[in-house]
């Protein structure tokens, strides 16, 4: 199962991971308000189970509430690849001053968790697989005995992190493999995880799905369920 990406950042919140600030509209007019109460830019981003939201004019960023008014007017109702669009995350513009991939997910030939990296953030990992496979780390963590610190930072210093960052990416890479666990995922994915402009690592846009023979250990995610 997937959920949208206002949803997977509720979770990341709820399990300590800082996240950028959004909040959920389905009307034009919740949109301008909603970018009235956070001031400056928001990005206005199109909330449906696919990807390419950006090319398929799903994704706008603006600088006023009525700006954000017409972008949620042109997005809401729109298909994206047979998916239409219900709903609209107006997200805060951040000050990205560094961004990378992080992601917790499935390694089933070495039945392990895979925990994947790239200084490439912003990018999808497929395109950074076919085009740059040197940049993406990865480390594997046994179900059993978890991902251990050493770990985290590894994956760390292989991106070239600066020392001051290290510490915070890999606190956040164990809280992303605690997320993994503990929710019964099959992915966990932030992208792009950044610097904002306080020097603080945020999760600015993440994706989730589910193992769907677990949801019923799950009431709580199994609500979030929504097809568009």
């Amino acid at each position: 199962m997937n959920i949208h990406e206002y949803q997977a950042a509720e979770i990341l919140a709820k399990h300590g991971i800082p996240v950028n600030p959004g909040k959920v509209a389905t009307t034009p007019e919740e949109a301008r308000d909603i970018a009235a109460e956070f001031g400056g830019v928001v990005v206005v981003k199109a909330q449906v189970h696919t990807g390419g939201r950006g090319k398929a004019g799903g994704v706008k960023v603006v600088k006023s509430p009525d700006e954000a008014y017409e972008a949620a007017k042109a997005i809401l109702g729109m298909d994206i690849k047979g998916h239409i669009v219900n709903k609209v995350l107006i997200a805060k513009g951040a000050d990205i001053q560094k961004e990378v991939y992080i992601s917790a997910v499935m390694n089933r030939p070495q039945r392990t968790i895979m925990v994947m990296s790239s200084a490439e953030g912003g990018v999808e990992i497929e395109t950074v697989a076919e085009e740059n496979p040197d940049a993406i780390v990865t480390r594997d963590a046994d179900p059993f005995a978890g991902f251990h610190p050493y770990q985290a930072k590894e994956v760390a210093f292989a991106l070239g992190l600066e020392p001051a960052l290290v510490n915070g990416f890999a606190t956040i890479a164990e809280k992303l493999y605690d997320v993994f666990m503990e929710e019964d995922a099959t992915l966990v994915e932030i992208n792009p995880f950044i610097i904002n402009g306080e020097g603080k690592w945020q999760a600015l846009d993440s994706k989730m799905s589910f193992d769907d023979n677990a949801l019923y250990r799950h009431p709580e995610t199994e609500a979030l369920r929504d097809l568009a």
